[in-house]
């Protein structure tokens, strides 16, 4: 259905055009029960359906459902006096098809089933027809009696086609002399093909015109319908090809859909698994699988109490024994009356990131070369051991410094190579020796080691410390085929009786 109607008065002060989608319900005498807004167009203050003016709605379709055959054909023709300065058309949408993107809201329990009604508003620029037909976005044709054409408004003029306007004046007559309606499908000189929603409206009797034809071009209109036919289709192959796990579960937790990311990630390929819940699928699959499929199910309860989106990272194993970490999101989905309906999962493979994660932060406080704790490092868990221990004035930390002697003279006789695995052996000692106790081992830099550990703070304590490290040094490193000998200096410090 569609419709045009003017007003003589003067136009507006902007050009804007508006549109709005509306959801329409009529009663058994064709008049409109009820009316829902679906969406609308961008609509400056200006125009007839900002904010505010939906009293302009109603103006408007109390003027179309005026005429007992309006929800069958073009409605009633003729000038309106429900926009003041606008030119507005309305048509009937097919909502067989954009019903899989869009579902009517319910309009009561007796009410006939919605129908989408499409309404755009043009601004008027002149009190002449010709003025206002000239400034439509659509195409507009006007033919006298013989349906020789008379006039082209300015966007059928910037086709520059006589060819293409002949072809969509073809096969349009009125119906019993009233408009008439109908999709018309042409060829134009690029060899595309186009479809128009076209209209032919009677002329009224005083002008110079028989009648118009209106133009609206829904080739692409037709192009989503054809694509949406296919909708199923496209997206299995799009859910297929992504590499992100995708699952959704109904609201007793059992599979309905799942990519093939998401079989593969707990060997379902060969199993029958659709309706069934990760229990039962556990069951089917290896054990290790089945583990990680338990692990889901308490996930997804975790979901489904938040009612709302959730994220967390989550870690499934791999045949090999390794394993992999995913980024999950899971949305739960409920019905009007609160109850559980679907609960869509995304997981994507962060392992990498996380691996990067890792070696970054040991990077950050570790020694590169012996893997002790760094310099900046140490400070950083010095100074929390000092705040855990703040106010206790019987704990006391034992800070011992030390270097090597003659490490200089190793360096330059046996070159840095050999000096780096003594540096190493004596990391690796130092852990073997600490590694039952609660202490803090790092590399200062080059050939500086410090050691960070709880202590009674007596002479006696401080002195087995000292000989304990020197004890450990002293002991001969061997390298391949040869023996160094060193010592180490060593300085120690009590906390807090020696300052902080």
């Amino acid at each position: 259905m569609s419709q045009i109607a003017r007003t003589d008065s003067p136009p507006p002060a902007t050009n804007d055009y508006s549109e709005v989608w509306l959801w329409v319900v009529l009663d058994a005498h064709h008049r409109i029960a009820d009316w829902h807004l679906l969406a609308q167009s961008h609509t400056p203050p200006s125009t007839p359906f900002a904010q505010g003016e939906s009293y302009r709605l109603d103006l408007i379709l109390g003027v179309l459902s005026g005429d007992p055959r309006w929800q069958e054909n073009t409605g009633r023709a003729g000038p309106s006096e429900s926009l003041h300065g606008w030119v507005w058309r309305a048509r009937w949408i097919d909502s067989q098809h954009l019903a899989k993107l869009t579902t009517p809201p319910p309009m009561g329990a007796d009410a006939a089933p919605a129908r989408l009604l499409h309404i755009s508003a043009y601004p008027g620029v002149s009190p002449d027809a010709m003025g206002w037909l000239d400034r439509l976005p659509d195409l507009v044709i006007g033919r006298d009696e013989t349906q020789t054409i008379q006039f082209l408004n300015r966007a059928a003029r910037e086709l520059r086609d006589p060819e293409f306007i002949t072809q969509l004046t073809q096969h349009i007559a009125p119906v019993d002399g009233a408009h008439s309606a109908d999709e018309h499908a042409i060829v134009d000189s690029q060899g595309h093909a186009r479809i128009f929603h076209r209209m032919l409206i009677q002329a009224p009797p005083a002008s110079a015109l028989h009648e118009f034809i209106l133009a609206h071009e829904i080739s692409h209109i037709k192009a989503l319908e054809h694509a949406l036919g296919d909708n199923e289709q496209l997206m299995r192959l799009l859910i297929d090809a992504t590499p992100d796990f995708i699952a959704i579960k109904d609201g007793q937790g059992r599979w309905l859909l799942a990519n093939q990311a998401a079989l593969a990630l707990f060997h379902l390929q060969t199993i029958p698994w659709w309706g069934k819940t990760d229990t039962q699928l556990a069951e089917l699959t290896a054990p290790i699988f089945g583990a990680a499929l338990s692990a889901c199910t308490h996930s997804d309860d975790r979901a489904w109490a938040a009612k709302q989106r959730t994220r967390a990272l989550e870690t499934l194993p791999e045949q090999n024994g390794g394993h992999r970490v995913f980024d999950t999101l899971k949305l739960p989905s409920f019905t009007e009356q609160g109850e559980r309906k679907l609960l869509i999962i995304i997981g994507r493979d962060v392992t990498e990131r996380e691996l990067a994660q890792e070696r970054y932060e040991k990077l950050a406080s570790q020694d590169e070369l012996t893997g002790l704790l760094n310099r900046q490092f140490f400070q950083i868990e010095a100074q929390r051991w000092m705040d855990e221990l703040e106010g206790e004035p019987l704990q006391k930390l034992a800070l011992i410094e030390f270097d090597l002697d003659y490490f200089r003279s190793i360096n330059d006789s046996y070159g840095h190579p050999r000096g780096d695995q003594l540096l190493k052996q004596i990391a690796q000692r130092l852990q073997n020796e600490c590694a039952v106790e609660r202490i803090l081992i790092a590399r200062l830099g080059g050939d500086e080691f410090a050691l960070l550990l709880p202590t009674e703070g007596t002479q006696a304590a401080l002195d087995a410390l000292g000989a304990r490290v020197k004890a450990l040094v002293a002991k001969p490193f061997h390298m391949d085929h040869l023996t160094v000998l060193t010592t180490a200096s060593t300085g120690m410090a009590i906390w807090p009786d020696h300052g902080s």
